[in-house]
């Protein structure tokens, strides 16, 4: 059987890849998948449970039997709040963003605007790229 696996942030920076096109055999599970990608990708065992997965766009466990045809996505662990999420293609204004949170039951914002800096790991920056699913967001 065949699956699409998408990769996202490190995860995708390490296998040089967003999505890779999988052979598994019959019966498959997500954590048979997983093993097979951390022998090519060793931040799949750096990660460790903080990896989340989702099979055809909903959470799913490393028992979960895969089918053909089935997409997985691998979530590296993110930082954020609950609550309304956005995704725009648009430059955000930080007045619009702080007004979307603030109210009497907030004790305070903070916000981080920053800028690309020119080096990182000993390699050039030349672009950033932003990545969300939001197919799931």
């Amino acid at each position: 059987m065949r699956v699409t696996v998408k990769l996202f942030g490190g995860v995708r920076e390490e296998a040089g890849e967003k999505e890779l096109d999988y052979e598994l055999d019959p019966g498959a599970s997500v954590g048979d998948l997983r093993n097979r990608l951390a022998e090519r990708f060793p931040i799949f065992d750096r990660l460790g449970e903080r990896l989340a997965v989702a099979v055809n766009l909903e959470l799913a466990k490393l028992d979960r039997e895969l089918r053909d045809g089935d997409e997985v996505a691998f979530l590296p662990p993110v930082s954020g709040g609950a609550g309304t999420c956005t995704i725009s293609g648009r430059t955000l204004n930080p007045e619009e963003v702080a007004a979307r949170v603030t109210g009497p039951d907030a004790g305070g914002v903070v916000q981080f605007v920053g800028a690309v800096r020119n080096r990182a790991r000993g390699r050039e920056i030349q672009y950033l790229e932003y990545e969300a699913y939001p197919e799931m967001a």
